[in-house]
């Protein structure tokens, strides 16, 4: 199987490319810079070729489009602990979600200096490409942070929502149709949602631009919750790319998910 190395930029049939320092350390420590290789850049190309004679180029002799499908969803969550964040841009990426979006919950612990972190945003970025080396993804996670609160998240948005709830009193059944080309999924940090955000919420779903959805298992763990509320949305969205692009993908048999229209 051929080792997937990561090129920053445009790739072509014919161009001889030099890998980063970082690219080369990581072939030679892997593979002993030895096997085939499989470039792969962030405009959804992959690259197979031949090593110069000195193996500091590469030459590309064929192209690849990667049709791995991505899906038309945005996950929204309160900023977590960061020892969490690079497995949630993990497990997220992986999933073939869209966007991934931190912002301000009423329990987030971080501070607003981290939500307006360049620096954060760019080591986030770096997880999420790294992620494609092993999920072979076309297009890298979109990552941004936020320092809106939710009453703001929700209006900034069309919807539809699913607001991921760890209280059983109020959910769907079955996965949901949605003739919406987006969907937005929420979810809170440890320590779960305040009364004043459920009430936020409760607004929104009483125009029916939001459903509740409270998950069938134990209380889970931060990074977990993201992980099953991004796989929930994935049976309910219709693919984007690498598959057929159904308004009504995911299974039947849930309630119809509306976007907003007006306010």
């Amino acid at each position: 199987m051929a080792i997937r190395l990561y090129y920053d930029g445009p790739l072509s049939e014919g161009k001889s490319i030099a890998l980063s320092p970082l690219e080369m350390r990581y072939f030679k420590s892997v593979r002993h810079g030895r096997g085939e290789v499989c470039l792969f850049n962030c405009q959804g190309l992959e690259a197979f070729g031949v090593w110069s004679e000195d193996g500091k180029h590469f030459k590309i002799d064929r192209i690849h489009r990667i049709e791995s499908p991505l899906h038309p969803i945005e996950l929204l969550v309160a900023m977590p602990e960061q020892t969490i964040v690079a497995s949630i841009i993990r497990s997220v990426s992986e999933l073939g979600v869209s966007r991934l979006t931190f912002f301000r919950g009423d329990r987030s612990q971080a501070p607003k200096a981290r939500l307006n972190s360049q620096k954060n945003l760019e080591r986030w970025n770096r997880i999420a490409i790294e992620s494609m080396r092993q999920c072979a993804r076309g297009r890298p996670l979109e990552i941004k942070n936020s320092e809106d609160d939710l009453f703001r998240l929700l209006k900034s948005r069309n919807g539809p929502f699913l607001f991921f709830d760890e209280a059983p009193d109020s959910s769907i059944a079955g996965f949901l149709k949605t003739q919406s080309q987006e969907i937005f999924a929420i979810v809170g940090c440890e320590g779960g949602w305040t009364d004043r955000e459920r009430e936020v919420a409760n607004e929104w779903r009483e125009k029916e631009w939001l459903h509740f959805v409270h998950l069938p298992t134990p209380i889970l763990r931060a990074e977990t919750a993201v992980t099953c509320a991004a796989l929930w949305s994935v049976l309910s969205a219709p693919l984007s790319t690498g598959g057929s692009a159904s308004a009504n993908w995911g299974p039947s048999g849930g309630p119809l998910l509306k976007p907003r229209t007006a306010d």
